[in-house]
């Protein structure tokens, strides 16, 4: 039920925006949530191909599992519903500057220029006469506070007609885990 989505998504964001929700930090091994979320999603994606560009295997990130499993299933699900039928989802990541980077790529539509600065606002839908009507407009706002929590970055990259990119950049787990001043 949309309602009952809603509802659960706007508790969530509530709790993250009010410093409500404790993360259960461990370390994740990033390549086999991602693999693991992959997994999950593939039925979604019917004629769209989903591919897993590998990357180092062992990749260790400080986080709560659970939250970063949300985070996979927001952008991979997103980019599956704007991407076309025979389209292609590119899911990757890799060590930089000792953080590790994630991100997933598409070749759909595409995010109009104008739009861009909005994407991860609350309730903001790009472009509404293509957007589906099944989305709360809750979900990259839920990411963005998730990867921030977990001391991370976000960024998006898109041009119309070609695609568009989602990085997330966190923390490597044992990469200063006691010092956080910096």
């Amino acid at each position: 039920d949309r309602l009952v989505k809603l509802v659960d998504d706007l508790m969530d964001l509530s709790r993250l925006e009010s410093k409500g929700a404790t993360l259960d930090l461990a370390p994740v091994d990033l390549p086999a949530l991602i693999e693991e979320m992959v997994a999950h999603l593939r039925p979604l994606a019917g004629a769209r191909q989903l591919v897993v560009r590998a990357g180092p295997s062992g990749m260790m990130v400080l986080g709560d599992r659970d939250r970063l499993a949300q985070v996979l299933t927001n952008l991979i699900d997103n980019a599956i519903k704007f991407t076309p039928e025979q389209g292609l989802v590119n899911i990757g990541w890799m060590e930089r500057n000792g953080e590790v980077q994630l991100s997933v790529s598409d070749n759909g539509q595409g995010i109009p220029a104008s739009d861009l600065p909005h994407v991860f606002e609350r309730f903001y839908k790009a472009d509404r006469s293509r957007s589906t009507s099944d989305g709360s407009g809750l979900g990259l706002a839920i990411t963005r506070h998730i990867v921030e929590a977990h001391g991370g970055r976000i960024a998006v990259q898109s041009h119309e007609g070609e695609g568009t990119t989602f990085t997330v950049t966190l923390p490597r787990a044992g990469s200063g885990d006691g010092d956080r001043s910096g």
